[in-house]
């Protein structure tokens, strides 16, 4: 279960490089840039809702 718990901080990495990737995108191609802000504002989303499934879910086991 530990390997779990580390994969949705994996989320949060690639939030990151998506939003890079849109800040260096921003001036020179519009279309790829809002691309990888959706997906950056995805994986944020996957992360927080992995986080409250799995603490839901650790509660139940107690």
């Amino acid at each position: 279960m530990k390997q779990l718990s580390f994969f949705k901080y994996v989320y949060l990495v690639f939030a990151v490089i998506f939003f890079v990737e849109f800040i260096s995108n921003l001036g020179t191609n519009l279309t790829r840039s809002i691309i990888s802000f959706i997906l950056s504002m995805l994986a944020v989303f996957i992360f927080f809702f992995r986080k409250k499934i799995q603490n839901r879910f650790n509660s139940r086991n107690k």
